[in-house]
């Protein structure tokens, strides 16, 4: 059964924000600096976003299998992981969106970067009721900032 997305802010315990809209809770995480251009000097930022947010989901995957359900706009809470690598003053991105499996190197908290791109893989634009309980316990816990 979906939680709604009051309970998983409360439970959470982060804020919340709006897009087009949509209620919606979301956590940044920052990765340390990387060397993007290969020039020997870490200048870029890896930052990635993860999202509960309700709404209609109009693409995406079950289990890691794409699945047409998906497209037929019913409502529901959906999980959403995207990366972002900043240029070296931090106004624009060099890489963004889904692009977890492009970045190397990443210097802090590698173990949760590869958690967090274990779990895009498999539930990525997901509803958040076809995600197993353990693998949701552990998004609400890396959501929550406790890793």
């Amino acid at each position: 059964m979906d939680r709604s997305l009051n309970f998983l802010q409360r439970m959470i315990g982060i804020r919340s924000g709006y897009k087009r809209g949509e209620k919606m809770v979301k956590k940044v995480i920052e990765f340390g600096k990387i060397d993007y251009y290969g020039t020997g000097r870490k200048s870029n930022l890896v930052t990635v976003e993860m999202r509960l947010e309700e709404g209609r989901v109009q693409y995406g995957a079950i289990g890691g299998k794409w699945s047409p359900e998906l497209l037929q706009g019913s409502k529901g809470i959906s999980f959403s992981v995207s990366a972002f690598v900043w240029n070296h003053i931090h106004t624009d991105m060099v890489m963004a969106g889904q692009c977890l499996d492009k970045i190397k190197h990443v210097p802090v908290n590698d173990a949760l970067f590869q958690e967090i791109k274990r779990l895009w893989k498999k539930y990525h634009f997901a509803y958040t009721r076809n995600i197993p309980p353990k693998d949701m316990a552990r998004i609400r816990e890396i959501m929550s900032g406790r890793y």
